[in-house]
């Protein structure tokens, strides 16, 4: 599939994009591939596979001990998970266990030797790999305002990024709210986490919002859909809230996966409602080209 603006256009509507998008909202557009390739700054563009063979790409993490990075689908696949290597090529599948709560698994982050993901629901899980694959450790409920099987209920959560340390403004992480274009703290208790919705900051327009992760530096980025052209976006973290810091356009397709790998990597897959999920990585080792001032929140 080609990342040109009208054929991705296109194939995001036939695909299944459409009943992502709000209405009354604009048809989205993509960068070209040469706006793609041309980052600006210290982030260049590296080789991968343009393809990833799992379904609806929605959530992703580096498994530093494996060496691979977990990719899981979007609700409808029960579950279904590829494992990569930083180069792309598949290394393992299969069908990550989920209890109770639905298959809607958004955005997925560690927390020691936990792999954590929530749905858009806001039901939380917790795994832990194994030799056989993953075993479930915990399951429980986050927001409690919709049904645990509800898919794009509330404030429709898209992303999960936790801090191995509190942050300077006391999260511990964050929620990627796509329906408030906002990051929304979340606090460790014990083993589990609480939601702090009262402390949450507008990141871009509502709708846009598809997921975060938290650099080695403590920056937080966010990523937006292809509602909000593909726009990546670096947050350095104050006591009082964050401040934009440096963004670029990085994704093809229709980007819903934002994640980090080793030596500066970062990976954006895209889901286009089937099998296979578009992928691209780039490599920034000095984070984000400097930005002008954030989108302004709707």
């Amino acid at each position: 599939m080609k990342p040109a603006a009208l054929a991705a256009c296109g194939l995001a509507l036939l695909a299944g994009c459409r009943d992502r998008r709000p209405r009354g909202a604009a048809t989205p557009t993509q960068p070209t591939a040469a706006a793609v390739e041309d980052v600006g700054g210290d982030c260049a563009a590296l080789p991968y596979p343009r393809e990833l063979p799992v379904p609806e790409a929605s959530g992703a993490v580096w498994l530093s001990e494996a060496a691979r990075l977990l990719v899981v689908s979007d609700s409808g696949n029960d579950g279904a998970y590829v494992e990569v290597d930083a180069a792309g090529a598949v290394v393992g599948r299969g069908q990550i266990p989920l209890g109770v709560g639905g298959d809607d698994v958004e955005g997925l982050s560690r927390d020691g030797g936990l792999i954590w993901g929530v749905t858009s629901s806001g039901w939380m899980r917790a795994w832990r790999r194994t030799d056989r694959g993953y075993e479930l450790a915990d399951a429980f409920a986050l927001d409690d305002r919709c049904a645990a099987t509800s898919v794009n209920c509330g404030d429709n959560y898209e992303g999960l990024c936790l801090a191995p340390a509190p942050l300077a403004d006391g999260c511990d992480g964050y929620l990627a709210a796509k329906g408030l274009g906002a990051l929304v703290c979340v606090h460790r208790s014990g083993a589990r986490f609480t939601l702090d919705r009262d402390r949450r900051y507008p990141v871009t327009g509502g709708e846009r919002l598809a997921d975060c992760a938290i650099g080695a530096d403590g920056t937080v980025w966010t990523g937006d859909n292809g509602f909000g052209f593909s726009a990546v976006r670096q947050w350095s973290v104050a006591a009082d809230g964050v401040a934009l810091r440096g963004e670029a356009a990085l994704g093809v397709g229709f980007p819903e996966v934002l994640a980090f790998g080793p030596e500066a990597a970062v990976y954006r897959f895209s889901d286009f409602g089937g099998t296979p999920s578009l992928a691209t990585a780039f490599r920034c080792p000095r984070g984000l080209p400097k930005a002008g001032p954030p989108a302004a929140a709707e």
